[in-house]
């Protein structure tokens, strides 16, 4: 990126930077910003090959940035799972990756909570493989306060897990894993309607609210459902839940976990 900035009682002054406002280096010998899939030409704001993903936004051009709205949009390399840690680290998650000995406590408990649901998809709806293979949107995963309620942004896209604490009710408990298949229902709905409003046409207004994930009683009652499913899985041979709700109800008491799969017994 070439700038020169000037006026009246300033010499003109310019530098070049080798990264460009999206984060991607700039390719000397071409000019254009490289972002692993595709070449981008930001003179006129447009990708120089066709989205891979094009067919299912037939109302946008297939060389658009970023539905042609830069501002509230990113679409990095075609990396949809972003696990974050640390101080602003973070790492691609892709289904079935094996987890490292040199990573993060919870960088471990994500890519097994992640695989774990992956594994155990609800009919066709494997919502992980959804979610991970979305090249125009990015979910960012990070590390709850322990002891907090784990929970989903529409509006960032932005899901915070809290991998310590089990869940207890008055009838039995659930383990951290389904805290994380819940809110990845959220991001699941929520990430269907942004899908849905990028091909819409007319009447788009209709998938705002769950784009942002404001139908709350809507967007709960598929969260439980899930959380149920997954909650009838077993774990090594062990459960992982043994209360199932019916609607949301807040849990009585949180008891530190020793893993994401650990419950009361």
């Amino acid at each position: 990126m070439q700038t020169t900035l000037s006026s009246a009682f300033y010499r003109p002054i310019s530098y070049s930077a080798r990264y460009t406002f999206s984060g991607k280096e700039r390719d000397e010998e071409s000019g254009f910003s490289y972002f692993g899939a595709r070449y981008y030409n930001s003179t006129y704001s447009i990708w120089l090959s066709v989205d891979p993903m094009s067919d299912k936004y037939p109302s946008i051009s297939p060389y658009a940035y970023c539905a042609n709205n830069p501002v509230k949009l990113v679409d990095p390399n075609g990396d949809a799972v972003k696990i974050w840690y640390g101080n602003n680290k973070s790492i691609t998650y892709t289904p079935g990756m094996k987890v490292k000995k040199r990573y993060d406590s919870f960088v471990k408990d994500a890519i097994t909570g992640l695989n774990f649901l992956y594994d155990h998809p609800q009919g066709d709806n494997n919502r992980i493989a959804y979610l991970a293979n979305e090249i125009d949107l990015v979910l960012t995963i990070y590390q709850q306060q322990e002891g907090v309620s784990s929970r989903y942004s529409g509006e960032k896209r932005e899901l915070k897990w809290d991998n310590h604490t089990i869940d207890v009710f008055e009838e039995g408990s659930q383990s951290p894993i389904i805290g994380l298949a819940h809110e990845i229902d959220h991001a699941d709905r929520s990430f269907h309607a942004w899908d849905s409003y990028y091909s819409c046409q007319t009447d788009c207004d209709k998938y705002v609210d769950q784009m942002y994930s404001r139908d709350a009683e809507a967007a709960e009652k598929s969260a439980i459902q899930y959380e149920n499913f997954i909650g009838n899985q077993m774990y090594e041979g062990k459960p992982i839940s043994t209360y199932k709700r019916t609607e949301y109800v807040a849990p009585v008491k949180l008891v530190p976990a020793k893993t994401i799969f650990s419950i009361v017994e």
